[in-house]
């Protein structure tokens, strides 16, 4: 089973796109995490069942004290999921999970 992760702000555009992909995909070979906000909006997908949820400290806005502890949970995160993909819908996203996917 291939473990996709999307590390997302689930808000309109990015929250429709996972709902979209999540419903579309073969859950016999996917299984999907989101990694999110604690604060975040989620989308009515991610209570079938079909998305494991899992909340992170992931801001807006820059502040390196939050961001080094968003970025512990990540790599906690990723070590325990041990995805084959991560999907990551923002700079700041990508920046976090670049520096431990590396």
């Amino acid at each position: 089973m291939i473990r996709v992760v999307h590390i997302a702000m689930p808000f309109s555009g990015i929250g429709n796109y996972i709902n979209q992909s999540v419903v579309a995909a073969d859950h016999n070979k996917f299984s999907f995490h989101l990694l999110c906000n604690l604060n975040d909006d989620i989308p009515n997908i991610y209570d079938t069942g079909l998305i494991k949820t899992h909340h992170i400290s992931l801001l807006r806005n820059i502040n390196p004290f939050v961001d080094f502890f968003c970025l512990i949970q990540i790599i906690r995160h990723l070590l325990k999921i041990k995805p084959q993909v991560v999907h990551c819908h923002s700079s700041k996203a990508w920046l976090l999970a670049f520096s431990f996917c590396k």
